[in-house]
């Protein structure tokens, strides 16, 4: 306040006095709507700007009682407001940690408090990072390395749903036999190099928490419903349906897929081959057959066994037959 306008003096003109009172009143009501709700009745008992100001000097300078007080409750009853983000939560503690310091040397948290603050009021959905984090020993327990696992669990999540946004993904939900209002989903990805796998995924009754694995299940069950977990209740295994494909000899250079998945065959009156996943699409056999579009839910580095349907094979007794279309049933 230390630039101000010089009141007119008595010889000044009545126009150049109503504009002085002008901006005195609009300066006052200014600085009252700037304030939070609760500060104003306080703040419009004082007729003047100057004592508005005053007043509200002698309630914010940092060695103020009234000052300290506001202090304390921003920063106990501070707390992570749904859907925004970890980092911004953590910096605003810090500040109100930083803040209270300043204030006085004896209102300074100490470093285990704003731990237990990060992990009490980062919200329920990091519920089951938090349960991890009881699980530490002591002397880990700090506020940097709290924040550090609860950022890295949420850069985790956002790079999950931008993958699940960028993969169109094939989804099917269907309730859990025995376990009431469990939900399961099954997630087929379609798209990038691990195209074709599912993912499944479980949803605890009512809630839209995505448990991701079995810890996390194991964690929801024991922490939030209180009943045992029977790893039984819970099938992670992706369900498989039979899928007709067939097969093809390779070239000496090269395997080549021709139209309508139509292959060779270079093995003859096999009742079994051992089938060694190499890729997405594509597999080698033992007696060296290549198989190409296998059902996509095959996971990679497997090893499956394949019934091979021999009876349109009559009649050939070499590789350089032509092609033959041939149903393969696992």
């Amino acid at each position: 306040c230390d630039r101000k306008q010089v009141e007119p003096d008595a010889t000044a003109t009545q126009d150049a006095k109503d504009r002085f009172d002008r901006n005195k009143t609009k300066s006052r009501a200014i600085i009252l709507q700037c304030l939070v709700p609760r500060l104003q009745p306080a703040a419009m008992k004082f007729p003047t700007t100057k004592q508005v100001w005053d007043h509200l000097k002698a309630l914010f300078e940092p060695s103020s009682l009234a000052r300290e007080a506001a202090l304390l409750e921003t920063f106990y009853l501070i707390r992570r407001k749904d859907n925004k983000e970890v980092d911004s939560f953590i910096a605003r503690v810090e500040k109100a940690a930083d803040d209270l310091a300043g204030a006085a040397d004896d209102l300074k948290p100490a470093d285990r408090n704003k731990a237990y603050l990060l992990i009490n009021r980062i919200g329920k959905e990091y519920e089951h990072q938090v349960q991890a984090i009881y699980q530490w020993q002591t002397a880990d327990f700090t506020f940097e390395k709290v924040s550090k696992a609860l950022l890295a669990e949420a850069n985790c999540r956002r790079l999950a749903a931008e993958s699940d946004k960028a993969m169109e993904s094939k989804v099917k939900r269907a309730p859990v036999p025995g376990k009431s209002g469990w939900i399961r989903e099954q997630v087929q990805r379609q798209s990038g190099a691990t195209a074709g796998q599912w993912d499944v995924y479980f949803y605890p009754p009512g809630q839209q928490v995505k448990l991701r694995s079995r810890p996390e299940v194991r964690s929801y069950c024991e922490n939030e419903l209180n009943e045992p977990y029977v790893a039984a209740d819970y099938d992670w295994k992706p369900s498989q349906k039979p899928v007709d494909t067939v097969v093809q000899e390779p070239s000496t250079e090269q395997a080549v897929v021709e139209p309508q998945a139509v292959q060779r065959v270079v093995a003859a009156c096999i009742a079994l081959i051992e089938v060694s996943v190499s890729g997405p699409r594509a597999v080698h056999t033992e007696c060296g057959c290549i198989l190409s579009q296998l059902p996509c839910d095959v996971p990679q580095r497997s090893t499956l066994r394949y019934k091979l349907d021999f009876s349109a094979l009559c009649g050939f007794s070499s590789a350089q037959d032509k092609p033959l279309e041939s149903k393969i049933s696992k």
